[in-house]
């Protein structure tokens, strides 16, 4: 028989409610809704129904203190403002929610401090599961104490070598060599590289796969340049200036889509036409770069697509917390638009 509450105060449907009336005991009801894989699909789903015709509210804050996680999992970000990073995080999302998971977002705005401090929060909460892309400034030793917690944790586009960590990643060098091939192939011999900063494995692979092919083309120091810099348009602007005060390029491969905006804002600025006088690439295929005159060529790396390999990853860590750290890398196809011209016939190829 069920409790009368005090007059005029509404009853509250309690977990007990719940499994009299679904024919289970409260602990199946407690596993079925946290998401326990260890409880049958069939029974997960007629305890979820009933729960919903009683208006039950899950208290997922209560599950943590009798030492339940509640489904929790922290993304610690370094820059939510990169729309890249941003559909990282919805891949991300998607997967998680999909697994009965709720995801928890900090944006460190490339700062460690305030993303250890955020780690260190996430911890407390007692997450699940901890996905990061390390600010640039995050010590090794400081990435190997969050390991040491003992919480599961994978790292998410950047890399931190020697770190015993999971990583979800693109292959960035293998597409890097594949876009400057293409440039070679063009014809071009002075092709300059613009963004990235060298603290990063993300711009050490790019860079790396753009120096791998120009190498192989036979192209020495005179024909290759890095100017590093923030992945931002204001990089790519500037840096036209400074490789236009000397030897002029006759393509630029900048590290992502944003500084490949700014190389051709700043062609404009002086005169020169993208595509014409100087070819220019991205990466990351932002929707954005088709709507450009000329649309821009693009390695195209999936945002979502890597989410949710972390995603996986880091659910399989949660699963089996042992064994060896893993390694995901994506493969990025190129899209080849009209910004990746031939150089101009004039001598622009530079032989």
């Amino acid at each position: 028989m069920k409790s009368t509450p005090p007059s005029g105060a509404p009853h509250r449907v309690t977990l007990r409610d719940v499994a009299r009336e679904a024919g289970v005991s409260t602990g199946t009801v407690s596993m079925a809704l946290g998401r326990d894989p260890r409880v049958a699909a069939a029974t997960r789903a007629h305890v979820l129904a009933t729960a919903a015709r009683l208006a039950y509210v899950y208290d997922r804050a209560a599950a943590r203190l009798r030492g339940r996680h509640g489904g929790l999992v922290g993304f610690a970000i370094n820059d939510l403002a990169n729309p890249f990073h941003a559909r990282v995080a919805a891949g991300l999302e998607s997967r998680l929610v999909a697994a009965g998971k709720v995801l928890v977002l900090g944006n460190a705005d490339e700062d460690a401090d305030r993303q250890l401090a955020f780690l260190a929060t996430l911890r407390e909460h007692r997450v699940e599961g901890i996905a990061l892309t390390p600010a640039i400034a995050m010590a090794r030793g400081a990435l190997r104490g969050v390991r040491d917690w003992g919480l599961p944790l994978v790292l998410v586009t950047r890399d931190v070598p020697g770190s015993g960590v999971d990583f979800a990643g693109h292959a960035d060098r293998r597409a890097f060599a594949a876009m400057a091939r293409h440039l070679v192939g063009l014809g071009h011999r002075r092709i300059a590289f613009v963004g990235g900063d060298p603290r990063t494995t993300t711009a050490r692979e790019r860079v790396a796969g753009y120096a791998d092919a120009l190498a192989e083309a036979g192209i020495d120091a005179d024909g290759r340049r890095w100017i590093p810099g923030p992945a931002t348009r204001e990089t790519g602007f500037a840096a036209i200036g400074e490789l236009l005060a000397k030897r002029r390029p006759t393509a630029v491969m900048a590290f992502n889509d944003p500084v490949a905006f700014g190389v051709m804002l700043g062609l404009r600025e002086r005169g020169l036409e993208p595509g014409v006088d100087c070819a220019v690439t991205g990466a990351d295929n932002a929707p954005e770069g088709a709507l450009w005159r000329p649309a821009l060529a693009t390695v195209a790396f999936d945002a979502g697509a890597l989410g949710a390999a972390a995603a996986l990853l880091l659910l399989a860590r949660i699963d089996a917390p042992g064994g060896r750290a893993r390694r995901r890398l994506l493969d990025a196809p190129l899209v080849l638009r009209a910004s990746a011209s031939p150089p101009l016939r004039r001598g622009a190829a530079g032989r």
